[in-house]
């Protein structure tokens, strides 16, 4: 897993990194480079219930799709997540018929198509063990490549800290009032 981390981030060194749309191509790139696929990544609304990241392979490449309506930060964990799929997997998951994906790769996601793959994803169950190691993956590509983003980009993006912080204020322990 650091490993692949390092890789992707040692690759990220040459490349445009100055919005979160432009670290999610170079980290793409150097998934395509390490496995001699091209992988690209969409930004697509799930249906409710679903999922917030998919892998799809096709014969020629990788699609990772990840949810719109979530922060960039968290797209990039979604983002970490699902390579960390491909990579354990690669050659092994269930490669998109044709249609399917002239669909996916068209410049206009088909909603259809995506609620009916992320359905018939969430009946392919991961175990328990390597679901925790993708997260594990996206969390750490996450923290190491958020940074790398400039200053200015990282500002104007949404971000869900604030949120965050008021969720995590909310589980600490009241001291009693004096």
């Amino acid at each position: 897993m650091r490993r692949l981390c390092a890789d992707l981030l040692r690759g990220l060194r040459s490349q445009d990194t100055s919005s979160p749309s432009a670290l999610f191509t170079a980290l793409c790139d150097g998934m395509s480079k390490r496995n001699g696929r091209p992988v690209s990544h969409r930004l697509v609304k799930f249906p409710a219930g679903t999922v917030s990241g998919l892998w799809i392979a096709t014969a020629t490449r990788h699609l990772v799709l990840c949810e719109q309506d979530t922060a960039p930060e968290h797209q990039l964990v979604i983002l970490g997540h699902e390579f960390w799929h491909l990579e354990t997997h690669e050659g092994l998951s269930d490669t998109a018929d044709a249609a399917e994906a002239a669909r996916l790769l068209a410049p206009d996601v088909n909603s259809a198509t995506v609620e009916r793959i992320a359905r018939r994803s969430t009946l392919h169950t991961h175990d328990q063990e390597e679901e925790a190691a993708c997260e594990y993956f996206g969390s750490l590509l996450g923290s190491r490549a958020w940074p790398l983003l400039s200053s200015s980009a990282a500002e104007d993006a949404p971000s869900s800290s604030g949120l965050a912080h008021r969720i995590e204020a909310s589980f600490s322990p009241r001291r009693p009032a004096r």
